[in-house]
């Protein structure tokens, strides 16, 4: 985890790995993998997500992650119906609406993404990527 703050992500999935040989259902190290596995685009971060959601179906932060790796991978409708179980899951955490938003604007749902986006805007300085949340607006 350590190494994950300091975004030294060569040494953190090689920790996690090794946690994951002791380990094999520690479903935080699955997805750590997972999400530092998809940051370099490599495919097996689909196995590795869905490996830790079995273990933990309802964890928000395990389906954030799979939901961007369905996103990376082109697979935007999944990536939104996944995301919008986070949202639901976690509904006072904007973030996960942002990404939620963000899915939306990439398949075109520009009415969701507006609604989305307005109840960020909501937030004004309580949620301080009020410039993301503003450009995203704009565009739609």
């Amino acid at each position: 985890d350590a190494a994950l703050l300091l975004q030294d992500y060569d040494v953190a999935r090689d920790r996690y790995l090794s946690v994951l040989k002791q380990q094999p259902d520690n479903a935080n190290a699955l997805n750590n993998v997972a999400w530092l596995l998809n940051r370099n685009k490599d495919p097996q971060a689909l196995e590795y997500a869905e490996r830790a959601i079995k273990l933990a179906p309802n964890n928000p932060d395990y389906l954030d992650t799979l939901a961007q790796i369905q996103a990376a991978a082109g697979r935007v409708d999944k990536a939104i119906e996944i995301q919008k179980k986070v949202v639901d899951l976690s509904p006072d955490l904007p973030t996960p609406r942002l990404r939620l938003a963000q899915y939306y604007v990439n398949a075109n749902q520009k009415a969701q993404a507006r609604e989305q986006l307005q109840r960020l805007a909501q937030l004004g300085d309580r949620f301080p990527q009020q410039a993301e949340v503003k450009k995203l607006i704009e565009g739609l």
